[in-house]
């Protein structure tokens, strides 16, 4: 069985989140990771550490798998792959309600497939993330 887990993006810190013990320490912030009626939330206390406030954050799910570097994979990962023929593909992971599964999305709406366990007979590397790297993202969206 895989385990739970989460990042976030900060969109008012532009910071990456990761989720320690449901709670982490960021910089100058105190985030934690909320389990609220069936959803997970990003909070933070406010500047007088009164209250928590619900970030602005784009939240990704660890997707099971890991990289030929041991890295974990989580959804908004920009994923090299090389291929049989000494080719690298690069491709970034997203969710697809159709196959209920996360897919290797290469740019163009049917141009991707499913990741799995068969992804470890391929070489592939993590090499960033759409939020923190998006001139990666604009390299997938027009290479293919």
């Amino acid at each position: 069985m895989r385990k739970i887990k989460f990042r976030a993006w900060d969109e008012g810190s532009n910071r990456m989140i990761f989720q320690h013990d449901m709670n982490c320490v960021t910089g100058n912030k105190e985030y934690y990771f909320s389990l609220y009626e069936e959803s997970v939330e990003l909070l933070h206390y406010d500047e007088d550490y009164s209250a928590y406030v619900k970030c602005n954050a784009e939240l990704m799910q660890y997707i099971g798998l890991k990289d030929s570097n041991k890295n974990e994979i989580y959804k908004g990962d920009i994923v090299k792959i090389e291929d049989y023929f000494g080719d690298d593909i690069i491709g970034r992971v997203i969710y697809d309600e159709t196959t209920a599964g996360y897919v290797f999305h290469k740019g163009n709406e049917r141009n991707y497939f499913q990741m799995t366990l068969d992804l470890e007979g391929y070489v592939h590397y993590v090499i960033g993330n759409i939020y923190e790297n998006p001139e990666l993202l604009e390299e997938v969206m027009k290479s293919h």
